[in-house]
């Protein structure tokens, strides 16, 4: 089994910050015993008190992937723990909304997390932002999805509100709703493929991506790290580059996440405004032998 680390950062972004408003993502990452995870959230600006909501969301999705590992630490099929760790969430959810008088307003968040064990990994999609991976020989893959009109499905919608929510995006749960678009970086020189696009149905959206990081890959993988969307909304930089930026670790030990990310949004700021919304982001890195070695 590799070596895993992992670190998480989140920041108000500039439109929100002179807006007087809260920042509404928030993220959380943790390693330990074979076992990682990385959540990034992102609350739903239309929606009430969403920065708490962003955190409450995370913080349980965090609770429900811990108490999946203590007792299994098995990925016995990504969809059916996925599933599972979504069914333990939303209970968490519920009792820290009867708790703190939250109601379904406040809740209105993504939710993106990665999860790795000894026996493999995956990351679940739950809303938009970004997913990316870099391999050890400097290539990295990315994939962005975003809702049309803006309007990303939330895992703390309720029967009435999804019902709300699939008429709203046209009731057709087999209509395109739901875009994504994919790039590579094939090596350090920065040799990019083009960037591709493509699409997804409403009723895929609302399931919810999996993307699946099997143990095979493990020795040539380095990173997987999870965005919001605050990624795609940074003046003068594309998010391709941004993407790039954010996981030019110098090393992987201690804030390495924290570090990397406030180096590069100081950068981004000589460049415009930086992140013009508020920007989260999580990762794992894996360490090979010869690196745990060191």
């Amino acid at each position: 089994m590799a070596l895993l680390s992992a670190d998480a950062y989140f920041t108000i972004g500039h439109d929100h910050f002179h807006a007087g408003k809260p920042c509404e993502d928030y993220a959380i990452a943790s390693a330990h015993e074979g076992a990682a995870y990385a959540v990034v959230s992102d609350g739903c600006s239309s929606g009430r008190n969403t920065d708490v909501g962003a955190r409450v969301v995370a913080l349980a999705t965090a609770a429900a992937l811990r108490e999946h590992w203590i007792s299994t630490l098995r990925l016995d099929g990504n969809r059916a723990v996925a599933n599972d760790i979504h069914t333990r969430a939303r209970s968490i959810v519920a009792g820290s909304a009867t708790l703190l008088s939250l109601a379904e307003e406040d809740l209105l968040a993504t939710c993106l997390y990665a999860y790795v064990t000894h026996s493999g990994g995956f990351v679940h999609l739950l809303g938009d932002g970004v997913i990316a991976l870099q391999y050890r020989d400097g290539h990295i893959k990315a994939w962005r999805y975003e809702w049309e009109g803006n309007m990303p499905f939330y895992p703390a919608y309720t029967d009435a509100s999804f019902e709300r929510f699939t008429k709203a995006h046209g009731g057709d749960l087999d209509g395109a709703r739901m875009r994504g678009s994919h790039f590579a970086v094939h090596d350090k020189n920065a040799q990019t493929e083009p960037e591709s696009s493509f699409e997804l149905t409403l009723r895929e959206g609302i399931r919810g991506i999996i993307l699946a990081i099997p143990s095979e890959i493990f020795a040539t993988l380095k990173t997987i790290a999870v965005f919001s969307d605050g990624v795609t909304q940074i003046e003068g930089t594309d998010w391709k580059d941004a993407v790039r930026e954010f996981l030019a670790y110098k090393s992987t030990t201690g804030a390495f996440v924290k570090r990397r990310a406030m180096r590069a949004i100081k950068d981004m700021e000589k460049r415009g405004k930086g992140p013009l919304d508020d920007f989260a982001c999580a990762a794992i890195t894996l360490a090979n032998n010869e690196e745990q070695e060191r």
